[in-house]
């Protein structure tokens, strides 16, 4: 069972029947077709009171005062969305495959440091390395914004852009491909 601190449920999928449900006591979980628990928010007793997908479809649980006590973009897999923040020790893990979703030792992933990113291959097989060396202080976060994904430092406890990928228009989100390479995906103009 996946709880809260973990990623959503790539290498097991649910089958057709499956249900996902908000209970009375707060939690979200996600149950397979013979009603074993597959996933969970873990957020049973924190007063969650509201459940919003947003329009950056962030899945966000609320507490009665509105605040936010669990939301999916604290959990990214192998995408960013709009909005959404990479923070340092957090990875986008590419899946197998364009056809499956699912992860094994052999796949690529982007780890976010407090200096750069790395890129591996398999279980922790270094292939690439970016250290942005500077005044600047240490990384705060990457977070996917106005179609680039931008590196925020921690200067004097403000966040500052220094280091970004380059734009693009109509964007809708990036993602770590199989192939290892970040691949920004852009809406069809009509």
């Amino acid at each position: 069972m996946m709880g809260q601190d973990s990623p959503a449920n790539r290498n097991d999928p649910v089958r057709l029947g499956a249900t996902l449900n908000l209970t009375s006591s707060g939690e979200l979980i996600l149950q397979d077709f013979d009603g074993s628990t597959v996933w969970t928010t873990n957020t049973s007793g924190k007063s969650v009171a509201a459940m919003n997908l947003t329009d950056t479809e962030n899945l966000v649980l609320f507490n009665v005062h509105g605040s936010v006590v669990w939301q999916s973009f604290d959990y990214p897999t192998d995408c960013l969305l709009p909005g959404q923040k990479l923070l340092p020790g957090q990875k986008l893990i590419a899946s197998v495959s364009s056809t499956s979703w699912t992860t094994q030792k052999s796949s690529y992933s982007f780890e976010l440091s407090y200096y750069g990113f790395n890129v591996y291959y398999g279980a922790n097989q270094f292939r690439y390395s970016y250290e942005y060396s500077s005044n600047n202080g240490t990384i705060s976060y990457a977070e996917f914004v106005n179609g680039g994904l931008f590196f925020f430092y921690s200067v004097d406890n403000y966040n500052v852009s220094a280091y970004t990928i380059p734009l693009a228009f109509s964007v809708r989100y990036i993602k770590l491909m199989s192939d290892g390479h970040l691949k920004v995906f852009e809406s069809k103009r009509g």
